[in-house]
């Protein structure tokens, strides 16, 4: 029974994204949080902005194969990631909103970190969830699997924020997911097994958020 309600859930879900991130629908004011001192500021759709042409990318071939079932699995020392991640969704449903965060995060977190170099040759590819599955990824495709499993699991999109940033410690481009709870920003990073507030982080630098909600670009709070 929750093959068939997850397998529902993510067809529906594929399906009314599409429609939602087409560049007519994406010009509604987004509310994204602040995060590491930063202020979000609204942007309206630019279809030709590079990152959102791979978000809309990523979102059709999640439309054209929506689900992840166990077809992809292979018999090798019975590896199938749908499975647990579909004992991880049922396990979550009955838990409270944070503990659902702690659920998507460490659950995701297992899954091998492998660069764009390896699995794409090079070409900086938004994998949809069930491309991660198969294959692994990097920070984004980490972020992404998490939005779409806490969506699945209910969550509002207005309460998750895809977060393309700087780490000053490390000079590199990074990807977190940001989830509203309450008066608080969790940080699901796959760097960190633990859900981190975002108020406590000072080495990453923002650059702009995305979601289904809109598109935001960071700037610096006023002193």
């Amino acid at each position: 029974m929750l093959i068939k309600l997850a397998n529902s859930a993510i067809r529906a879900l594929a399906l009314g994204l599409f429609v939602a991130v087409l560049p007519h629908a994406a010009g509604a004011q987004a509310v994204a949080p602040e995060v590491f001192g930063y202020t979000p500021v609204p942007i309206p759709a630019q279809p030709d902005l590079k990152p959102y042409t791979k978000w809309i990318d990523m979102v059709r071939r999640m439309k054209e194969n929506p689900d992840w079932s166990e077809e992809d699995c292979t018999q090798v020392f019975n590896n199938c990631p749908q499975r647990e991640w579909r004992k991880m969704l049922a396990k979550a449903k009955g838990d409270t909103g944070r503990d659902q965060l702690d659920d998507v995060n460490r659950f995701l977190n297992l899954f091998d970190y492998v660069p764009d170099t390896v699995n794409w040759g090079g070409i900086d590819y938004w994998e949809t969830p069930r491309e991660f599955f198969a294959k692994g990824g990097e920070c984004k495709d980490y972020s992404i699997s998490k939005y779409f499993t806490l969506r699945i699991l209910g969550w509002p999109s207005d309460k998750l924020w895809i977060i393309i940033l700087q780490d000053l410690n490390l000079n590199v481009t990074h990807a977190v997911l940001a989830a509203k709870l309450d008066d608080r920003t969790l940080i699901l990073d796959n760097q960190v097994p633990d859900l981190v507030d975002q108020s406590r982080i000072r080495h990453y630098k923002p650059i702009f958020g995305l979601g289904e909600s809109g598109w935001v670009i960071f700037r610096p709070k006023p002193s």
